[in-house]
């Protein structure tokens, strides 16, 4: 009968992570605020917001890894990116 056939998986899954990874943005096009939790692989001093740095949180995922985050309100209309600041 058939052979075994590959299944097809995430083309991205195992990205290579970098020393300060792209900058993630995120519109608001909803009528309530939001609370976003941006966050990064690895730990993190500071995540840039616009021109501000905000101090991080850190945090372990399922797997142990470690990442840091910022908690951002979005309000209605509005758009916000968050970029890596310094490594710990």
């Amino acid at each position: 009968m058939g052979g075994d056939k590959k299944r097809p998986g995430p083309a991205n899954r195992h990205r290579r992570q970098t020393l300060r990874p792209d900058p993630d943005r995120i519109p608001n096009t909803g009528p309530a605020a939001v609370v976003w939790k941006a966050g990064f692989s690895g730990g993190w001093d500071t995540i840039i917001v616009g021109d501000a740095a905000q101090k991080t949180e850190l945090a372990k995922d399922e797997a142990g890894a470690v990442f840091s985050f910022v908690r951002l309100k979005v309000e209605p209309g509005r758009t916000v990116s968050a970029a890596a600041g310094h490594k710990t």
